[in-house]
């Protein structure tokens, strides 16, 4: 499909109508009519078409660098912030005023990220997700501020946006489908159309009408109950002479929290800082490769983000259609990176996580062979595993070794099953290696 065309446009809908919650808690964190909530949700809908104006007609200097263009991009956003601000200050305090440009600004920036994404991302089952998360969200900073909880137009604007992102979703795989040269058959889009309007009928019955329905049965659920109790009170009576039922007057009872008992207080929080440390200093060595994994990952990142450049989009014209192609072009692969060489105690912990098989005690033994070019042991790839054996002297456990290498014969040619207690003794000489190379 072509890339920045009005079905994209379209498909972004519904992640933008994931804003209104957030305006709506604004709107009762700052006291202003509920009604601005629908003004600030229009203001988002303007601000995401020239977002996808933005990308649409700047696609030529995405090409040359996807640097400038993102710099681009955030100066736009700060010209949306400052503007936002003076617009906003006409008629809130200056906190209100601040926080409302900075969702103005970061909400542009959002869009201009978004819609780089095909129709298929932006309604994926995730983007909906997102959405849902959004209520929540504005539903607990409503609770921590005390403000007013969501009201019926927040649940009103969901279940929109999940009638629209149904009919679009829909809409979508109908389209794959005929991209893909299938011929649909006779009547099909009306009986689509049939399935989709009794697939939503319901849910909006119950959306419209569930208060009623459930005022109704809770009525008849009370009735019947009440009728139930009442026939079991005159039973009752009849054959004992009293009722089975009593009023009881709970009195409310003081129970002592930690945050009363000081010294209580005190071990509670040293055995969490003492707990803490000890894992630091025990697996100080996985922290370790984990910072030194994630600094990496930046650096190349940065890398790449300083040489990148968007993809050519050339047009191919095809037999029955026309389809827009993006096309790699070959400076745009220049940057070679060496393959990262994973170290021995890392391997080793992937070892540890695999369960007991043939297969992977075949791993095992080829971490053991590893590790003993540590050693700079003298020995060939060629050469057997007995000679290997001999040639190593069965650093660091001669025993273990041994055992290993025997066990080892009879997977790797007599397709041998290890048993538990020989998987064992090869976890015991991985452990024994690991602490030799520490």
């Amino acid at each position: 499909m072509k890339r920045n065309h009005f079905f994209q446009l379209l498909a972004a809908v519904c992640p933008v109508l994931g804003c209104f919650p957030v305006w709506y808690w604004f709107c009762g964190w700052k006291m202003l009519p509920l009604s601005m909530a629908y003004a600030f949700l229009g203001g988002n809908f303007v601000l995401m078409v020239v977002a996808w104006l933005h990308r649409r007609y700047t696609m030529k200097l995405e090409q040359q660098s996807l640097l400038l263009a993102g710099l681009l991009a955030r100066g736009i956003m700060l010209l949306f912030g400052v503007g936002s601000y003076f617009l906003f200050s006409q008629f809130m305090n200056m906190s209100g005023a601040v926080t409302g440009a900075i969702f103005i600004g970061v909400g542009y920036l959002l869009y201009w990220q978004i819609l780089r994404l095909p129709e298929k991302a932006l309604l994926s089952v995730y983007s909906l997700i997102l959405v849902c998360v959004s209520y929540v969200i504005s539903t607990i900073f409503c609770f921590l501020q005390g403000s007013a909880s969501l009201g019926r137009d927040c649940f009103v604007m969901l279940a929109l946006t999940a009638v629209l992102f149904c009919i679009l979703k829909n809409r979508l795989m109908l389209s794959e489908i005929a991209s893909n040269g299938r011929k649909l058959p006779k009547g099909f889009y009306s009986h689509n159309l049939k399935i989709l309007g009794l697939f939503l009928l319901p849910s909006a019955i119950l959306f419209l009408f569930g208060e009623r329905i459930a005022h109704a049965a809770g009525w008849f659920l009370k009735t019947v109950g009440m009728w139930l109790l009442h026939l079991v009170h005159n039973i009752a009576l009849l054959l004992f002479g009293e009722s089975f039922f009593s009023e009881v007057v709970a009195t409310p009872n003081y129970s002592p929290t930690i945050a009363d008992n000081s010294v209580l207080t005190g071990i509670i929080c040293a055995l969490v800082v003492g707990g803490i440390l000890f894992l630091m200093v025990k697996f100080r060595g996985e922290f370790l490769d984990t910072i030194g994994m994630v600094l990496s990952h930046l650096w190349d990142s940065l890398r790449r983000l300083i040489f990148a450049k968007a993809p050519v989009v050339r047009t191919s014209e095809q037999m029955e259609y026309f389809d827009s192609v993006e096309l790699l072009e070959s400076d745009t692969a220049k940057i070679y990176h060496a393959p990262r060489k994973i170290s021995w105690k890392h391997q080793y912990r992937k070892f540890r996580k695999l369960p007991l098989s043939s297969e992977n005690y075949r791993v095992g033994y080829a971490l053991w062979l590893d590790a003993l070019k540590h050693w700079n042991t003298d020995f060939s790839e060629r050469d057997t595993p007995a000679k290997i054996l001999e040639k190593s002297g069965g650093i660091p456990a001669p025993e273990l070794a041994k055992f290993v290498t025997e066990i080892y014969y009879r997977v790797r040619y007599g397709n041998h099953i290890p048993t538990k207690s020989e998987w064992s003794m090869l976890c015991q000489l991985l452990e024994e290696v690991r602490k030799n190379l520490s």
